[in-house]
């Protein structure tokens, strides 16, 4: 997986394998779209991540890939269960209102100063 920042958007590029589990090639979220970013620690909790898959695919032991449709309605996780950290995006949009990526901590770290940046850019410009 690939994520790339610009100055109005965060382009997540699903890669191989990646592409055919999740059944999508790429999510790209605007800049105004997204509300938080959180660096997790930790693993998946997955009793956590039940929903509708449609389309994507889960290994519950392994990983989650794909759209999920919960109470809360759509998200998007590219979460692999054994791996140690988490992004979680969220946003104002109907789909996808909370995206769900298994990253390591440097590239977590990176996208949650981005999203800082630009929530201190959006202050500036209110004044």
């Amino acid at each position: 997986m690939k994520i790339d920042l610009s100055e109005d958007a965060l382009h997540i590029k699903l890669e191989g394998k990646e592409r055919v589990w999740a059944a999508k090639k790429s999510v790209t979220l605007t800049a105004e779209s997204i509300t938080n970013v959180e660096w997790m620690t930790g693993t998946v909790n997955r009793s956590r991540l039940r929903g509708l898959r449609a389309p994507g695919t889960s290994m519950p032991t392994l990983f989650y890939a794909g759209s999920f449709y919960r109470k809360s309605g759509w998200e998007f996780w590219y979460l692999r269960v054994r791996r140690s950290g988490f992004l979680v995006i969220t946003t104002n949009l109907k789909r996808y209102h909370v995206v769900r990526l298994s990253v390591d901590e440097k590239v977590g770290t990176k996208v949650r100063e981005w999203f800082e940046d630009l929530m201190h850019e959006r202050k500036s410009r209110g004044k």
